[in-house]
């Protein structure tokens, strides 16, 4: 097994743009790591500089340990799965997988019974073998990528790098392909890099999970942690990506006599001597909590889901409320998504089935600061994450 490793990479293209900043990861031998982010980020430049499609500007690329920044492409034993499959469609499935070893492997190309049964091997694991003889061309989107997938599982490459591979299928036949890919490079034991831009695709597939920003890696770490811990208030919007999103009010939060309070245009809700702490110990300056002091300027931002609408006029005892008049409602599962707006400004929430609302009629959106994601107002630095 193979383990990948990145050091201060760089990339400045001829025009001045840069595309990658300082990118230092790992990606253990037999590990999948899951890289995501939004269009533009660098996810490709990236991938292509890792397989020598492209120079670095600075920085080293280590294949188990050795830096092959110098090699060239076809000779760093680097795989490619693309999002196109890039096959020669009027040919065979066979033929096809054949092209597996045209770089490095030529004589393979006239067939043997041992190097024909690395291929009917790799067939079977990808349900392919119906299809062998089959021109591409006939193949639907789905057996077109399993065919690109097969490819470079018969270079036997040290190291296998996805490029959102699934990107132009549907949902149902992405989401098994995502599993049987999943699966069979897990029985393989393959150490791979897969670029994705949707955060469940990432968290479903990757051991870890990199996200990028403006060519950059922000935070690095399992799924699970991410999910709970996100490092910034980007990370925390791709983790709820597929939930609704978040909700975000800035406010200012002040201390008088021995209450804590944060100030915002939709109200002043006390705080709970917990968050008060660990924004104390996030922010290093507890003394902007004495009266009298200034104050702290804070962005609170809270998951869509975490927020209840009712056309009951009041919120629980730990609850806090805004309420707003209906400007939308839209379809969520079971419930209802309910988007509250005036000139104050827009918050959105959800119901159950049994709640009916109308455009204009007054709803009481009620959730829990407890349950709420505490950002530098500056830098999007998360101060202190939910509860439970």
């Amino acid at each position: 097994m193979t383990e990948l490793h990145l050091e201060d990479v760089g990339k400045t293209y001829a025009s001045g743009v840069r595309a990658l900043e300082d990118v230092t990861l790992t990606v253990a031998p037999g590990e999948c790591l899951a890289l995501v982010g939004p269009s533009g980020c660098g996810k490709t430049t990236l991938l292509r500089v890792i397989a020598g499609l492209e120079e670095a500007s600075e920085g080293e690329i280590r294949i188990d340990k050795q830096v092959v920044n110098a090699v060239p492409a076809h000779r760093r034993g680097v795989a490619m799965l693309f999002q196109r499959p890039a096959l020669i469609l009027n040919h065979t499935v066979r033929q096809n997988l054949r092209w597996a070893w045209t770089l490095e492997k030529p004589w393979k190309l006239f067939g043997n019974r041992s190097h024909d049964a690395d291929l009917l091997r790799v067939a079977r694991l990808l349900d392919l073998e119906h299809t062998l003889d089959r021109p591409t061309g006939q193949l639907s989107g789905g057996q077109q990528q399993r065919v690109a997938l097969g490819r470079c599982l018969l270079r036997q490459a040290k190291l296998l790098l996805l490029d959102e591979p699934l990107g132009h299928l549907d949902a149902p036949l992405r989401a098994d392909l995502r599993r049987a890919m999943h699966a069979l490079i897990s029985e393989q034991r393959l150490t791979m890099l897969h670029v994705t831009h949707d955060p469940e695709e990432a968290f479903t597939v990757g051991d870890r999970v990199a996200v990028m920003q403006e060519g950059r890696i922000v935070q690095i770490d399992a799924p699970g942690r991410m999910r709970r811990h996100p490092a910034s208030r980007f990370v925390a919007e791709l983790v709820h990506y597929h939930g609704g999103g978040l909700n975000f009010l800035s406010g200012e939060v002040v201390r008088e006599v021995m209450d804590t309070f944060i100030e915002t245009v939709f109200g002043r809700w006390p705080m709970s001597v917990k968050i008060v702490q660990e924004l104390r110990e996030s922010l290093c300056q507890g003394e902007n909590f004495h009266p009298g002091e200034g104050k702290v300027h804070i962005m609170v931002g809270v998951a869509v889901r975490d927020v209840h609408c009712s056309t009951a006029p009041r919120a629980g005892e730990d609850e806090n409320r805004i309420v707003l008049p209906v400007a939308e409602l839209e379809c969520a599962g079971a419930g209802t998504c309910v988007i509250g707006s005036d000139a104050r400004g827009r918050w959105i929430g959800q119901a159950g089935p049994d709640e009916r609302f109308e455009r204009g009629q007054a709803v009481t959106m009620a959730f829990s600061l407890a349950q709420a994601y505490w950002f530098d107002l500056t830098t999007g630095r998360t101060l202190v994450t939910p509860t439970g």
